[in-house]
């Protein structure tokens, strides 16, 4: 492994402990969620894995593809779905949505390929 790994976020401990404020543009977060659990979720539809929070704007995906888009600040609730009203800000959050598990994809491939030579060359002496 690295010496000093990449990490894709930032430092919570500035908030946690009360000495600043977190600046950050964009969130992004994954959840991998099976089938069975979605069918018992009681959170009414759109349903979705994936989620980007910019500021104001929270959209939603679903394996890639965006389910909603709502604008926290006018709608905590996320009761209004924007999703078709507004597309420029749907298709630039997917963007970077899509970006982001490209990378976090790139890295955990690393990571593996890491993990199997170093097994490889432990096990060859």
């Amino acid at each position: 492994m690295p010496s000093s790994p990449k990490f894709d976020g930032v430092s919570l401990v500035p908030l946690l402990t009360s000495t600043g404020l977190v600046k950050c543009n964009i969130v992004f977060w994954q959840m991998r969620v099976s089938n069975v659990k979605f069918a018992a979720w009681t959170k009414p539809p759109p349903l979705a894995n994936e989620v980007a929070r910019n500021g104001k704007w929270k959209l939603m995906a679903l394996d890639g593809s965006p389910v909603g888009l709502y604008d926290l600040r006018k709608d905590p609730s996320e009761k209004v779905n924007l999703l078709t009203k507004e597309k420029e800000i749907t298709q630039k959050l997917l963007s970077e949505l899509k970006l982001w598990k490209l990378e976090c994809e790139k890295e955990v491939l690393l990571s593996d390929l890491h993990n199997r030579l170093f097994i490889k060359a432990s096990q060859s002496e």
